[in-house]
């Protein structure tokens, strides 16, 4: 189940789901883990339009993986995606000057249950 900050309709949010799950497949291999516990604090700290780039990485450490948006619908521009040892996953989308935009996080499939 994903969460979001904001509520988009129709195809962009077909879109933006699609965007995670890329960015996700990405993760998988590379991520860095973190613990569940600083993913959900973090999840309830950041502000959106308040918070900076730095404030993030004090809170979660560098991130597993970046990617650069375009087109997204609420004007984001990168995404920083970060991994908890629980198949907790949270993306964290920056606008140009670099403040929070979007947040997401969830729970990836365990490879068990993949066939």
């Amino acid at each position: 189940m994903w969460h979001s900050s904001r509520i988009g309709g129709g195809i962009m949010k077909t879109i933006h789901k699609m965007t995670i799950l890329t960015t996700l497949m990405l993760v998988v291999g590379t991520g860095c883990a973190h613990s569940t516990s600083t993913i959900a604090h973090a999840s309830q700290t950041i502000e959106l339009t308040e918070t900076k780039r730095d404030e993030v990485t004090a809170m979660l450490g560098e991130p597993g993986g970046v990617v650069e948006l375009r087109n997204h619908n609420l004007g984001c521009r990168e995404r920083w995606s970060y991994s908890g040892p629980s198949e907790e996953v949270m993306f964290v989308d920056f606008d140009g000057n670099g403040r929070v935009c979007d947040v997401a996080y969830g729970h990836t499939i365990s490879a068990s249950f993949v066939r």
